[in-house]
Protein backbone atom coordinates (compact mmCIF):
# COMPACT_ATOMS: atom_id res chain seq x y z
CA UNK A 1 0.00 0.00 0.00
CA UNK A 2 1.35 3.40 -0.96
CA UNK A 3 2.26 5.72 1.87
CA UNK A 4 0.04 8.81 1.99
CA UNK A 5 1.44 12.05 3.36
CA UNK A 6 -0.97 14.63 4.74
CA UNK A 7 -0.39 18.23 5.72
CA UNK A 8 -2.40 20.79 7.71
CA UNK A 9 -4.64 23.43 6.20
CA UNK A 10 -2.30 26.06 4.74
CA UNK A 11 -4.69 28.97 5.31
CA UNK A 12 -4.95 28.11 9.00
CA UNK A 13 -1.17 27.76 9.35
CA UNK A 14 -0.63 31.12 7.65
CA UNK A 15 -3.05 32.73 10.09
CA UNK A 16 -1.32 31.12 13.06
CA UNK A 17 2.10 32.17 11.76
CA UNK A 18 0.90 35.75 11.34
CA UNK A 19 -0.40 35.73 14.90
CA UNK A 20 2.95 34.43 16.18
CA UNK A 21 4.82 37.16 14.27
CA UNK A 22 2.61 39.77 15.91
CA UNK A 23 2.98 38.19 19.33
CA UNK A 24 6.76 37.74 19.19
CA UNK A 25 7.21 41.34 18.04
CA UNK A 26 5.08 42.70 20.87
CA UNK A 27 6.77 44.65 23.68
CA UNK A 28 5.36 42.34 26.36
CA UNK A 29 6.42 38.96 24.93
CA UNK A 30 7.00 36.45 27.74
CA UNK A 31 9.00 33.26 28.22
CA UNK A 32 5.72 31.37 28.19
CA UNK A 33 5.04 32.74 24.71
CA UNK A 34 8.44 31.56 23.50
CA UNK A 35 7.82 28.07 24.85
CA UNK A 36 4.37 27.85 23.23
CA UNK A 37 5.81 29.14 19.95
CA UNK A 38 8.59 26.53 20.01
CA UNK A 39 6.02 23.77 20.59
CA UNK A 40 3.84 25.05 17.73
CA UNK A 41 6.80 25.39 15.37
CA UNK A 42 8.09 21.88 16.10
CA UNK A 43 4.70 20.21 15.75
CA UNK A 44 4.91 20.08 11.93
CA UNK A 45 7.59 20.98 9.32
CA UNK A 46 5.11 23.24 7.55
CA UNK A 47 4.77 25.51 10.61
CA UNK A 48 8.40 26.55 10.72
CA UNK A 49 8.75 26.99 6.98
CA UNK A 50 5.69 29.18 6.58
CA UNK A 51 6.69 31.18 9.65
CA UNK A 52 10.23 31.72 8.34
CA UNK A 53 8.91 32.89 4.97
CA UNK A 54 6.43 35.33 6.49
CA UNK A 55 8.96 36.58 9.03
CA UNK A 56 11.53 37.22 6.27
CA UNK A 57 9.04 39.31 4.30
CA UNK A 58 7.87 41.09 7.45
CA UNK A 59 11.46 42.09 8.26
CA UNK A 60 12.09 43.19 4.67
CA UNK A 61 8.95 45.28 4.49
CA UNK A 62 9.82 47.01 7.74
CA UNK A 63 12.94 48.33 6.06
CA UNK A 64 11.18 49.79 2.99
CA UNK A 65 9.37 52.75 4.51
CA UNK A 66 11.51 55.19 2.54
CA UNK A 67 10.66 55.30 -1.19
CA UNK A 68 14.36 55.34 -2.11
CA UNK A 69 15.02 51.95 -0.56
CA UNK A 70 14.82 48.71 -2.51
CA UNK A 71 13.40 45.39 -1.37
CA UNK A 72 15.39 42.21 -1.59
CA UNK A 73 13.87 38.96 -0.34
CA UNK A 74 16.69 36.46 -0.68
CA UNK A 75 14.53 33.56 0.55
CA UNK A 76 12.29 33.65 -2.53
CA UNK A 77 14.72 34.89 -5.12
CA UNK A 78 12.63 38.03 -5.66
CA UNK A 79 14.20 41.45 -5.95
CA UNK A 80 12.07 44.52 -6.63
CA UNK A 81 13.33 48.06 -6.75
CA UNK A 82 11.35 51.16 -5.71
CA UNK A 83 8.72 52.35 -5.82
CA UNK A 84 6.76 49.40 -4.40
CA UNK A 85 3.02 49.76 -3.95
CA UNK A 86 0.77 47.65 -1.73
CA UNK A 87 -0.34 45.12 -4.31
CA UNK A 88 3.28 44.29 -5.13
CA UNK A 89 4.09 43.85 -1.43
CA UNK A 90 1.14 41.52 -1.03
CA UNK A 91 2.34 39.44 -3.99
CA UNK A 92 5.89 39.27 -2.63
CA UNK A 93 4.39 37.90 0.55
CA UNK A 94 2.53 35.21 -1.41
CA UNK A 95 5.67 34.32 -3.38
CA UNK A 96 7.64 33.90 -0.19
CA UNK A 97 4.89 31.82 1.35
CA UNK A 98 5.00 29.60 -1.72
CA UNK A 99 8.73 29.16 -1.22
CA UNK A 100 8.05 27.93 2.30
CA UNK A 101 5.93 25.02 1.07
CA UNK A 102 8.92 22.73 0.52
CA UNK A 103 7.69 20.02 2.84
CA UNK A 104 9.02 16.56 3.48
CA UNK A 105 8.89 14.32 0.40
CA UNK A 106 5.43 13.07 -0.47
CA UNK A 107 2.49 13.23 -2.86
CA UNK A 108 1.04 16.68 -2.29
CA UNK A 109 1.09 19.98 -4.18
CA UNK A 110 4.39 21.83 -4.03
CA UNK A 111 5.15 25.23 -5.50
CA UNK A 112 8.85 26.07 -5.62
CA UNK A 113 10.14 29.51 -6.61
CA UNK A 114 13.75 29.10 -7.71
CA UNK A 115 16.58 31.63 -7.75
CA UNK A 116 16.92 32.76 -11.40
CA UNK A 117 20.31 33.95 -12.68
CA UNK A 118 20.91 37.71 -12.82
CA UNK A 119 17.21 38.65 -13.11
CA UNK A 120 14.53 39.42 -10.60
CA UNK A 121 11.83 37.27 -12.23
CA UNK A 122 10.86 34.34 -9.99
CA UNK A 123 10.50 30.86 -11.45
CA UNK A 124 7.73 28.49 -10.38
CA UNK A 125 7.63 24.79 -11.08
CA UNK A 126 5.54 21.74 -10.34
CA UNK A 127 6.69 18.15 -9.97
CA UNK A 128 5.15 14.92 -11.17
CA UNK A 129 1.36 14.88 -10.82
CA UNK A 130 1.16 18.28 -9.13
CA UNK A 131 -1.39 20.96 -10.01
CA UNK A 132 -1.13 24.39 -8.38
CA UNK A 133 -2.59 27.88 -8.84
CA UNK A 134 -0.50 31.05 -8.59
CA UNK A 135 -2.15 34.39 -7.82
CA UNK A 136 -0.42 37.29 -9.57
CA UNK A 137 -0.35 40.90 -8.27
CA UNK A 138 -2.92 42.14 -10.84
CA UNK A 139 -5.52 39.52 -9.77
CA UNK A 140 -4.67 37.30 -12.75
CA UNK A 141 -4.05 33.63 -12.00
CA UNK A 142 -1.91 30.89 -13.52
CA UNK A 143 -2.66 27.19 -13.08
CA UNK A 144 0.33 24.92 -13.59
CA UNK A 145 -0.06 21.36 -14.80
CA UNK A 146 2.20 18.43 -13.94
CA UNK A 147 5.94 18.89 -14.59
CA UNK A 148 5.54 22.51 -15.64
CA UNK A 149 7.79 25.52 -15.16
CA UNK A 150 7.23 29.24 -15.76
CA UNK A 151 9.08 32.51 -15.23
CA UNK A 152 6.99 35.48 -14.03
CA UNK A 153 8.33 38.85 -15.19
CA UNK A 154 6.08 41.69 -14.04
CA UNK A 155 6.99 45.36 -14.26
CA UNK A 156 5.10 48.64 -14.43
CA UNK A 157 5.28 48.49 -18.22
CA UNK A 158 4.40 44.87 -18.97
CA UNK A 159 3.06 41.58 -17.69
CA UNK A 160 5.17 38.78 -19.14
CA UNK A 161 5.08 35.04 -18.44
CA UNK A 162 7.52 32.62 -20.04
CA UNK A 163 6.62 28.93 -20.19
CA UNK A 164 9.86 27.04 -19.79
CA UNK A 165 8.27 23.59 -19.66
CA UNK A 166 4.84 21.97 -19.66
CA UNK A 167 1.39 23.49 -19.56
CA UNK A 168 -0.47 26.35 -17.89
CA UNK A 169 -3.93 27.92 -17.87
CA UNK A 170 -4.19 31.70 -17.61
CA UNK A 171 -7.11 33.77 -16.32
CA UNK A 172 -6.02 37.30 -17.18
CA UNK A 173 -7.35 40.42 -15.47
CA UNK A 174 -7.86 43.18 -18.08
CA UNK A 175 -5.39 46.06 -17.85
CA UNK A 176 -5.24 47.76 -21.28
CA UNK A 177 -2.20 49.83 -20.33
CA UNK A 178 -0.25 46.71 -19.29
CA UNK A 179 -0.41 44.02 -22.01
CA UNK A 180 -0.19 40.41 -20.86
CA UNK A 181 2.20 38.31 -22.93
CA UNK A 182 2.97 34.60 -22.71
CA UNK A 183 6.18 33.38 -24.33
CA UNK A 184 6.74 29.69 -25.13
CA UNK A 185 9.67 28.64 -27.27
CA UNK A 186 9.59 30.70 -30.48
CA UNK A 187 5.94 31.70 -30.04
CA UNK A 188 4.04 34.33 -28.10
CA UNK A 189 0.45 34.99 -27.03
CA UNK A 190 -0.68 38.57 -26.37
CA UNK A 191 -3.93 39.35 -24.54
CA UNK A 192 -5.69 42.09 -22.60
CA UNK A 193 -8.20 40.01 -20.69
CA UNK A 194 -9.16 36.41 -21.35
CA UNK A 195 -8.80 32.80 -20.25
CA UNK A 196 -6.74 30.33 -22.23
CA UNK A 197 -4.41 27.37 -21.97
CA UNK A 198 -0.90 27.06 -23.40
CA UNK A 199 1.08 23.83 -23.72
CA UNK A 200 4.75 23.76 -24.73
CA UNK A 201 5.89 20.48 -26.29
CA UNK A 202 8.73 19.39 -28.53
CA UNK A 203 6.54 20.17 -31.55
CA UNK A 204 5.80 23.76 -30.47
CA UNK A 205 3.02 25.48 -28.57
CA UNK A 206 -0.68 24.66 -28.48
CA UNK A 207 -3.05 27.48 -27.46
CA UNK A 208 -6.61 26.72 -26.37
CA UNK A 209 -8.93 29.70 -25.87
CA UNK A 210 -11.76 29.29 -23.37
CA UNK A 211 -12.86 32.94 -23.12
CA UNK A 212 -12.13 36.21 -24.92
CA UNK A 213 -9.52 36.38 -27.67
CA UNK A 214 -5.76 36.25 -28.03
CA UNK A 215 -3.17 37.13 -30.65
CA UNK A 216 -0.67 34.40 -31.49
CA UNK A 217 2.63 35.18 -33.18
CA UNK A 218 5.75 33.31 -34.24
CA UNK A 219 9.15 34.88 -33.88
CA UNK A 220 10.14 33.82 -37.44
CA UNK A 221 6.91 35.01 -39.10
CA UNK A 222 5.55 38.54 -39.37
CA UNK A 223 1.98 37.26 -39.64
CA UNK A 224 -0.19 36.86 -36.54
CA UNK A 225 -3.35 34.86 -35.87
CA UNK A 226 -6.23 36.08 -33.72
CA UNK A 227 -8.00 33.31 -31.82
CA UNK A 228 -11.43 33.58 -30.25
CA UNK A 229 -13.16 31.43 -27.66
CA UNK A 230 -13.58 27.89 -28.97
CA UNK A 231 -10.47 27.97 -31.15
CA UNK A 232 -7.19 26.08 -30.89
CA UNK A 233 -3.87 26.98 -32.49
CA UNK A 234 -0.86 24.72 -32.98
CA UNK A 235 2.25 26.82 -33.49
CA UNK A 236 5.05 24.75 -35.00
CA UNK A 237 8.56 25.69 -36.01
CA UNK A 238 7.43 27.42 -39.20
CA UNK A 239 3.62 27.60 -39.22
CA UNK A 240 0.48 28.24 -37.20
CA UNK A 241 -2.59 26.06 -37.66
CA UNK A 242 -5.88 27.43 -36.30
CA UNK A 243 -9.06 25.40 -35.98
CA UNK A 244 -12.50 25.91 -34.42
CA UNK A 245 -13.60 23.01 -32.23
CA UNK A 246 -16.78 22.13 -30.29
CA UNK A 247 -17.12 23.14 -26.66
CA UNK A 248 -16.67 19.49 -25.70
CA UNK A 249 -13.23 19.48 -27.32
CA UNK A 250 -12.20 22.64 -25.44
CA UNK A 251 -13.36 21.00 -22.21
CA UNK A 252 -11.39 17.85 -23.06
CA UNK A 253 -8.18 19.77 -23.77
CA UNK A 254 -8.49 21.61 -20.46
CA UNK A 255 -9.80 18.68 -18.39
CA UNK A 256 -6.46 18.39 -16.56
CA UNK A 257 -7.54 21.41 -14.48
CA UNK A 258 -10.08 19.17 -12.74
CA UNK A 259 -7.64 16.30 -12.35
CA UNK A 260 -8.90 14.19 -15.27
CA UNK A 261 -7.73 13.42 -18.80
CA UNK A 262 -10.45 12.54 -21.29
CA UNK A 263 -9.97 10.89 -24.68
CA UNK A 264 -12.45 9.98 -27.40
CA UNK A 265 -11.40 7.69 -30.25
CA UNK A 266 -7.77 8.76 -29.90
CA UNK A 267 -4.82 6.66 -31.16
CA UNK A 268 -3.34 4.64 -28.33
CA UNK A 269 0.10 6.12 -29.05
CA UNK A 270 -1.23 9.65 -28.44
CA UNK A 271 -3.03 8.60 -25.27
CA UNK A 272 0.10 6.91 -23.93
CA UNK A 273 2.22 9.97 -24.71
CA UNK A 274 -0.19 12.27 -22.88
CA UNK A 275 -0.47 10.03 -19.81
CA UNK A 276 3.31 9.71 -19.65
CA UNK A 277 3.46 13.35 -18.52
CA UNK A 278 1.95 12.27 -15.21
CA UNK A 279 4.06 9.24 -14.30
CA UNK A 280 7.66 8.13 -13.97
CA UNK A 281 6.84 4.83 -15.67
CA UNK A 282 7.63 4.73 -19.38
CA UNK A 283 4.87 3.36 -21.61
CA UNK A 284 6.39 1.36 -24.46
CA UNK A 285 4.26 0.44 -27.51
CA UNK A 286 6.61 -0.82 -30.20
CA UNK A 287 4.01 -2.18 -32.63
CA UNK A 288 2.90 0.61 -35.01
CA UNK A 289 -0.47 -1.02 -35.66
CA UNK A 290 -1.13 -1.12 -31.93
CA UNK A 291 -0.18 2.55 -31.59
CA UNK A 292 -2.99 3.37 -34.04
CA UNK A 293 -5.62 1.50 -32.04
CA UNK A 294 -8.38 4.00 -31.22
CA UNK A 295 -9.50 4.11 -27.60
CA UNK A 296 -11.48 6.42 -25.32
CA UNK A 297 -12.03 6.99 -21.65
CA UNK A 298 -11.41 9.26 -18.69
CA UNK A 299 -8.28 8.79 -16.60
CA UNK A 300 -6.84 10.47 -13.49
CA UNK A 301 -4.20 13.11 -14.26
CA UNK A 302 -1.57 11.27 -12.24
CA UNK A 303 0.30 7.97 -12.01
CA UNK A 304 -3.04 6.23 -11.40
CA UNK A 305 -4.05 7.16 -14.95
CA UNK A 306 -1.31 4.99 -16.43
CA UNK A 307 -2.34 2.08 -14.23
CA UNK A 308 -5.98 2.53 -15.26
CA UNK A 309 -5.01 2.53 -18.95
CA UNK A 310 -2.94 -0.63 -18.52
CA UNK A 311 -5.82 -2.44 -16.79
CA UNK A 312 -8.28 -1.31 -19.46
CA UNK A 313 -6.06 -2.52 -22.29
CA UNK A 314 -5.47 -5.84 -20.58
CA UNK A 315 -9.01 -6.57 -19.38
CA UNK A 316 -11.03 -4.79 -22.07
CA UNK A 317 -8.90 -5.30 -25.17
CA UNK A 318 -7.12 -8.52 -24.30
CA UNK A 319 -3.68 -6.99 -24.79
CA UNK A 320 -0.57 -8.14 -22.99
CA UNK A 321 0.86 -5.81 -20.33
CA UNK A 322 4.34 -6.36 -18.91
CA UNK A 323 6.00 -4.29 -16.20
CA UNK A 324 9.78 -4.37 -16.08
CA UNK A 325 12.23 -1.95 -14.43
CA UNK A 326 10.10 1.18 -14.64
CA UNK A 327 8.69 0.34 -18.06
CA UNK A 328 5.17 -0.75 -19.01
CA UNK A 329 5.18 -2.73 -22.26
CA UNK A 330 1.88 -2.89 -24.17
CA UNK A 331 1.82 -5.69 -26.73
CA UNK A 332 -0.47 -7.92 -28.74
CA UNK A 333 -0.76 -11.38 -27.16
CA UNK A 334 1.36 -14.06 -28.85
CA UNK A 335 -0.18 -15.25 -32.14
CA UNK A 336 -2.94 -12.60 -31.96
CA UNK A 337 -4.30 -11.06 -35.14
CA UNK A 338 -3.21 -7.46 -35.78
CA UNK A 339 -6.12 -6.59 -38.05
Amino acid sequence: MAEIHTFPDITRVEQEAAEWIARLNAHDVRDEDLSRFAAWRDSHPLHGRIYDGMAAVWDALQSTDEPTEGLSVEHSGVELRPPIDRRWRRWILRVTLAASLLLVAGSYPRLAPLEPPEVAAPIFQTSLGEHVTISLPDRSTVELNSRSRIRVDYSRQQRRIEILQGEAFFSVAPEPSHPFTVIAGNSSVRVLGTAFGAYLSAAGMRVTVAQGSVQVAHSHDADTAVLKAGQVADVGSTFTSVRTVPDAEIARLLAWRSGRLTFENEPLGDVARELSRYTNAELVIADQALRQLEIGGSFPAGPQGTDALAHMLQDGFGLQVRREAGHIYIEFPPHASRH
